[in-house]
């Protein structure tokens, strides 16, 4: 890979690698932004998908939920309850898939 750098970012880059940096070359300089860019959106995605998950739960979209709030029922009611909302779970998560 060939990267075209500014002045401003090639100096910047030669600023935070060599002596007295915690970097020995620039490539190893570089790269250690790319895996940190990388986590954080790695990060942001779970947390996302947190955050989803939650408003799913909230909203009553999750089987879990679901099960601990009608777990006193007989399992024929359960069924009947809990039906319809796996089918939407269901569809739900297919969309999430594709």
């Amino acid at each position: 890979m060939n990267l075209s750098l500014t002045n401003e970012l090639r100096t910047f880059i030669i600023s935070n690698s060599g002596d007295g940096t915690d970097y020995a070359t620039p490539s190893e300089f570089i790269r250690s932004i790319v895996r940190e860019k990388k986590e954080k959106l790695e990060a942001a995605a779970l947390r996302t998908a947190v955050i989803e998950g939650y408003q799913d739960a909230i909203a009553g979209r999750s089987i879990y939920l679901l099960t601990v709030k009608h777990s006193r029922m007989n399992i024929e009611d359960r069924i009947k309850v809990l039906e319809p909302t796996l089918l939407q779970e269901a569809e739900i998560m297919h969309k999430r898939l594709k």
